[in-house]
């Protein structure tokens, strides 16, 4: 089955494209929104997504598998992340580097959480310890936005990881070490660390592995050929069998508690690559070329707000998808609960674009005095 898809996919699409340009990483940073902009959505789907199709048929089974794996799209933000930060580190100063994590991610993440308090009337210590992450780590990682706590707790860290990684003569055989020590410690940790704690522990690895492709694409010239691309097609075929068998069938795979970290890698690493080809491809015709600029618009907005949407969608949901389901049934609350959060998100962009210039505003007009 493998060897037809590959084959498919070769003829059909990587074929046609041959004269274009083969750097996977290019696209990859090209469509680097759009690719948030799926991976939130998809994430919203495995949250939200209410079924459609009729129990026990294929349509169900597919619609089902789509929406449970959902969480690959943390991954995929996590690998692109990863991505994006080895380029940060390489021309921002370490202070600049926190401030500008912390401009993007903790003041957007602090004004959601505020408002999130203020309605459901959280106590002050309940806030502080969940804006700062002390329930992530003594309580439970999900009592609120895992998601948040864990990358900047990546984050913290990086600037050491990357200085030791930089240091490295062979930057594959240092991430291979690195990945083999991790997979050696969840090992060794199983049954002393919190159980929960492993869905923190188990992006490590997607996470370094993006630190890896970014620092790829900005010194190693990799010509994106068909053995290439077979292989990014035949990892994510792999990726999406091994999902099926972990999420559907329960099968064991070597990681402790979360057996579907293996699966998700296989799927973050490849399906990004992927999806930047296939819409690339899209505007080698002029019939296509159309479908190629709606995408890109439409997700690449969604990317833009990635964080918000993510934020904001599960609260949302408790709140209100119970009164869309009633009243325009499951297709109608799924539309209404996506331009809901996406609408949501948008307002809360703008609101933390605004709160996290001031600062800059502040020292540009004192600076600005002084001159004077």
């Amino acid at each position: 089955m493998i060897k037809y898809v590959n084959k498919f996919y070769w003829d059909t699409i990587i074929h046609q494209g041959e004269k274009m340009n083969k750097n996977g990483l290019e696209l990859l940073s090209k469509y680097r929104k759009v690719i948030m902009g799926f991976a939130a959505l998809w994430i919203l789907v495995f949250h939200e997504w209410q079924m459609l199709s009729t129990p026990g048929t294929t349509a169900y089974e597919v619609e089902w598998y789509i929406k449970y794996i959902g969480f690959c799209g943390v991954e995929i933000f996590f690998v692109l992340s990863g991505i994006g930060m080895s380029y940060a580190l390489k021309k921002e100063r370490l202070l600049r580097f926190y401030y500008n994590r912390i401009k993007r991610v903790f003041v957007p993440f602090l004004v959601i959480a505020s408002i999130i308090a203020t309605v459901d009337h959280w106590e002050l210590k309940v806030f502080f310890n969940k804006i700062f992450g002390i329930s992530f780590y003594t309580v439970n990682m999900y009592s609120f936005l895992w998601f948040v706590p864990s990358i900047l707790s990546f984050y913290l860290v990086l600037p050491l990881y990357y200085r030791l990684f930089i240091r490295a003569k062979n930057k594959i055989a240092f991430t291979g070490c690195v990945l083999g020590i991790w997979l050696l410690a969840s090992m060794l940790l199983n049954g002393t660390l919190r159980g929960d704690l492993y869905g923190f522990t188990n992006r490590i690895p997607i996470f370094i592995i993006g630190i890896l492709l970014g620092w790829i694409a900005q010194n190693k010239k990799i010509t994106f050929n068909r053995s290439v691309w077979s292989f990014l097609v035949v990892t994510f075929v792999v990726g999406l069998y091994l999902a099926y068998q972990t999420s559907k069938l329960g099968m064991f795979i070597l990681v402790p508690v979360s057996n579907c970290c293996i699966p998700n890698i296989l799927i973050a690493t490849s399906l990004p690559f992927l999806l930047a080809k296939g819409l690339e491809l899209l505007t080698r015709n002029k019939r296509t070329a159309y479908i190629e600029k709606v995408i890109v618009k439409a997700l690449g907005f969604i990317g833009m707000i990635s964080l918000e949407f993510y934020c904001v969608q599960e609260w949302m949901a408790e709140k209100f998808l119970q009164g869309f389901l009633v009243t325009y049934g499951k297709m109608g609350a799924n539309i209404i609960m996506l331009l809901t959060v996406a609408t949501s998100g948008f307002v809360l962009y703008d609101i933390g674009k605004l709160i996290a210039a001031i600062p800059e505003k502040l020292i540009s007009r004192r600076n600005t005095q002084k001159k004077q």
